[in-house]
């Protein structure tokens, strides 16, 4: 199963929002990024992101690269999207 997540991604003051489809199997780690709250804070980000909004930075791994990319949520959310396709798989086997 695949989990639906918004990616923000961009660099300098040019940062758009897209979809990004991810397996929870390759996920490696994921922790608060602290640089894009302060990019938010300093109005560097679309002006349709709220004020409060978290953001977590993914590291993925595949069989021949490493990728590493932030979306929108705070990392307990992100986390509980990610562990909901673990638990349903483990119930389901």
């Amino acid at each position: 199963m695949i989990v639906e997540l918004t990616e923000i991604y961009g660099s300098f003051e040019q940062f758009n929002l897209r979809k990004r489809y991810i397996n929870p199997e390759h996920v490696v780690t994921s922790h608060e990024d602290e640089q894009m709250k302060s990019l938010l804070k300093e109005g560097k980000l679309p002006g349709n992101i709220e004020k409060e909004q978290c953001f977590t930075k993914i590291h993925l791994s595949s069989a021949s690269y490493g990728n590493v990319i932030t979306v929108l949520g705070c990392p307990f959310e992100v986390s509980e999207k990610l562990n909901a396709y673990m638990t349903r798989r483990i119930l389901h086997d």
